[in-house]
């Protein structure tokens, strides 16, 4: 009989346990290999008004979505300014960063992560901070 886990989840962003990744900004695991992801990982970040990521890199691709609030989006050094369901796409090795550029807004961001390198291996997400 096949593990209904590997088939499907369902994640409660309710029951996601919060943790301060950087100053002033939360992260919410939703979806993890706990769950029986293969391919794809996915969470939110709520970053306290004038809060922000530092630049980074990611071993794998990235999808971000403004949820609520305004963000500042730093991609290979080029900035643009974010809205409610504005979508980025980040290939691996790219530096990039969000800050809430609201002083008195939360901003909340939906991140999805592939779990797959260029050549195709599945492997944990890493972050490297420039």
């Amino acid at each position: 009989m096949e593990d209904a886990k590997a088939r499907y989840a369902v994640a409660t962003w309710a029951e996601a346990v919060p943790y301060e990744l950087d100053t002033g900004v939360m992260f919410q695991d939703l979806v993890r290999r706990e769950h029986g992801a293969r391919t794809l990982v996915s969470g939110t970040a709520t970053f306290q008004p004038g809060a922000a990521l530092p630049l980074h890199t990611h071993n794998v691709e990235e999808i971000v979505t403004v949820l609520a609030g305004e963000a500042q989006c730093e991609v290979d050094g080029r900035l643009r300014t974010l809205v409610p369901y504005d979508t980025t796409f980040v290939r691996p090795g790219v530096p990039h960063r969000f800050r809430n550029v609201s002083s008195v807004q939360l901003l909340r961001i939906l991140w999805v992560y592939s779990q797959v390198d260029d050549s195709g291996t599945t492997r944990p997400v890493e972050r490297n901070i420039l």
